[in-house]
């Protein structure tokens, strides 16, 4: 890549929250949520080698070789107090619970599952008071 595109990438994108799209992989099986974990963060560094971010939650970091890379989308990042993003902010809470409800209503296979541990160890035929 031309040093002249690294240079306005950087000047462009170091230090937002952007999200980074690459090359095909198993994508359509991500949530929303993965995706945004897995491709979503805050540019620590680009170089003809790749670009660095750092996760906007957990602080962990990733890396994403450039030759794979095809976009960079920069992020809305909506402030609370201000009142043009309440707005937005109150449509998007809104479209969530609608979502939300809908896959509720009808479809188990959407809601997640929880593994009771202890259930689980039960069927190992392995008793906890006689490991004592």
């Amino acid at each position: 890549m031309k040093i002249l595109i690294i240079k306005k990438l950087q000047s462009n994108f170091l230090g937002k929250i952007c999200t980074i799209l690459t090359k095909p992989i198993a994508k359509r099986d991500f949530s929303d949520h993965q995706f945004a974990d897995f491709f979503t963060g805050v540019i620590d560094e680009i170089d003809d080698d790749g670009i660095f971010t750092t996760h906007t939650l957990t602080g962990c970091k990733n890396f994403y070789r450039m030759s794979e890379v095809i976009g960079i989308i920069e992020e809305q990042v909506l402030n609370d107090e201000d009142p043009k993003h309440q707005k937005i902010i109150t449509e998007l809470k809104e479209k969530q619970g609608k979502k939300d409800d809908k896959d509720n209503d009808n479809d188990d296979t959407n809601k997640q599952k929880f593994i009771d541990i202890d259930d689980l160890s039960g069927l190992t035929g392995f008793d906890k008071e006689e490991e004592t």
